[in-house]
Order: C-alpha cells, then structure tokens, then sequence
C-alpha cells in the first residue's frame, strides 16, 4: 500500500478529453486543471 501524496498536476488552457477526464477521475494521483479550475478554484 502506497502513502504518497504525491500527485501528476495536468493544466491545459482548452480543457481535456472526455477520455482523459473519465481515466483521471479514477485515480488518485493525477489532477485535471482547466482555465475554470484555475480560476474559480475547486
């Protein structure tokens, strides 16, 4: 069992592919940050 908290941050200024979005959402380790998330925060 990992305790890393570690985490791969993935920004993109056009948003991401609903693929991506769907295989980042079932892991803990990677973050998807857009123009919204930047700034609206979240």
């Amino acid at each position: 069992m990992s305790t890393s908290k570690e985490k791969l941050l993935l920004f993109a200024r056009s948003g991401f592919t609903s693929e991506l979005a769907r295989t980042a959402a079932g892991r803990s380790d990677v973050e998807l940050v857009d123009l919204g998330r930047m700034y609206s925060g979240s």
